[in-house]
């Protein structure tokens, strides 16, 4: 614990002034308005007289009044060097020896070189403690390529704050430091041991509905037509485009969400894919990503479509037709996105409709498809592929089968047994009460 001695007016002896934590792990810096060394730029400050019994009635007046809910809360103590005596009031304990002729200051602020993002114990660690410590984040940061921006972000400590502490330079309060960097590495390596039970998800398969998916993208990239796919969630359209995208020079994948529907915010996510300037008008864009592409002989991808409004996606039409037929477009989406523009043929679709290629309309995942993805997990109980393709066949398909797969390996391993089916269906059940609680699978 911090202390301050201060010569005291009405008293042949120092006044010791001890430092004591508020609620939420604020320190007020407690010391007679006579002493040497007043604390700079207090927040908050309250008068109190401490010591007589007719002191306890301003006392708690001003802390009723104190803005501070925290101050109310707390047990601030001023020790009198003398005799160590005092009393405790509203909370408080005062010296009681010598009455003060002018009030005591309790000033409501931080001691000098806190850090605003570091509220841990106020334990103070030995100098090779926290050279312990320092080696062993700089062996992290090592092992893991990080630099100390990434320290930074991952321990929630000021690049300032780390940059200096590592460098042996901090002038503030290295042990909070240490122990707030110490807690980030402790967690590290729990999470990593939990890492090690988490099976890996298998890479990107060519499952049947992956190849045909990737046959509908190379065709609209080939005949620079517009390509569609439709399917529900989870049968891998996204994957296919991704894989696509790595495997071939000139495709752009551009993921559209609820908050890139408007045709200008689309625009701008396409833009800033094609690593143009995104600001402007939507006009500006659209000419700017027409010759971005045109004459590349490549494709755009536009995956959720189905979040698209129909200015949106007239604009992309626009653009395809800038390009004079040189780039291709491919448009992905879920049923609901289909069923707009096929049910509607009107002036709002009737324009890109008409120039849609190669299309694939494709609700649920295939029998291959389930069986590709269960060998690569290692499934070969009849019990556990039974029940998994039931899996496939609800909403979310491979993607919800995947998910209840690595779920039900962190399950076994936590109990040290071998997957089986009931790991299998209580991952499942687990996931299915996530989902209905507002989560997507």
């Amino acid at each position: 614990m911090n202390a301050a001695a201060g010569k005291c007016r009405r008293s042949s002896g120092n006044a010791l002034i001890l430092r004591s934590s508020l609620a939420g792990n604020r320190w007020p810096i407690l010391r007679p308005r006579c002493a040497p060394n007043r604390p700079p730029h207090p927040r908050r400050a309250l008068y109190v007289r401490c010591g007589l019994p007719a002191a306890t009635q301003p006392l708690r007046k001003s802390l009723s009044k104190s803005p501070s809910r925290s101050i109310r809360q707390s047990r601030v103590r001023a020790f009198c060097v003398c005799c160590r005596a005092g009393e405790t009031i509203e909370g408080a304990q005062v010296a009681a020896c010598t009455p003060p002729s002018r009030p005591v200051r309790v000033n409501h602020q931080r001691p000098e070189n806190s850090m605003n993002d570091i509220s841990v114990t106020d334990r103070s660690l030995a100098e090779p403690e926290i050279d312990e410590v320092r080696q062993r984040c700089r062996n992290v940061m090592e092992q893991n390529n990080y630099n100390q921006s990434i320290v930074s972000k991952l321990s929630g400590v000021a690049y300032s704050t780390v940059a200096a502490w590592l460098g042996g330079t901090y002038t503030g309060n290295n042990s909070k430091v240490t122990v707030k960097i110490q807690t980030w590495l402790d967690s590290l390596a729990e999470q990593s041991k939990v890492r090690m039970t988490v099976p890996d998800m298998p890479g990107f398969l060519a499952t049947p509905s992956a190849v045909n998916f990737s046959t509908t993208l190379q065709m609209s990239q080939i005949m620079s037509d517009i390509g569609v796919i439709v399917g529900g969630a989870g049968i891998g359209k996204t994957e296919a485009a991704k894989e696509y995208a790595i495997r071939n020079p000139n495709v752009w994948l551009v993921t559209m969400r609820p908050t890139s529907s408007s045709k200008l915010r689309s625009l701008r996510k396409i833009a800033k894919v094609l690593r143009l300037d995104t600001g402007g008008s939507d006009d500006a864009l659209t000419d700017q990503i027409a010759e971005r592409i045109t004459g590349t002989g490549g494709l755009l991808i536009i995956d959720e479509a189905q979040h698209l409004v129909a200015e949106a996606l007239d604009e992309i039409r626009s653009i395809y037709d800038a390009t004079d037929q040189t780039c291709g477009v491919a448009l992905l989406g879920n049923e609901s996105f289909y069923a707009r523009i096929e049910g509607g043929r009107t002036e709002n679709f009737s324009q890109i409709h008409s120039r849609f290629g190669d299309r694939i309309i494709q609700p649920k995942p295939v029998k291959g498809d389930v069986d590709m993805l269960l060998e690569a997990w290692g499934v070969g109980d009849p019990n556990e592929i039974k029940f998994l393709r039931m899996v496939a066949r609800k909403p979310g398909a491979l993607r919800v089968m995947s998910k209840t797969l690595r779920l039900a390996g962190i399950l076994a391993s936590g109990g040290g047994e071998v997957r089986n089916i009931d790991h299998i269906d209580a991952a499942y059940k687990r996931l299915s009460a996530s989902s209905s609680g507002g989560g997507n699978a």
